[in-house]
């Protein structure tokens, strides 16, 4: 899964990844979630784990 793999990455080289999804499944897995509407930020959210 590619999902995966880039979690993977980010773990190993303590890089930032940005990843841009409308599958709310694959965004609940980030660190942060940036939600933009009509081309502004509507909502920036730290994922607690």
């Amino acid at each position: 899964d590619i999902i995966e793999l880039l979690k993977m990455f980010n773990k190993q080289y303590n890089q930032t990844l940005i990843v841009i999804t409308h599958d709310e499944r694959i965004a609940l897995q980030a660190d942060r979630i940036i939600t933009i509407a009509d081309g502004r930020i509507a909502k920036d959210e730290v994922i607690r784990r």
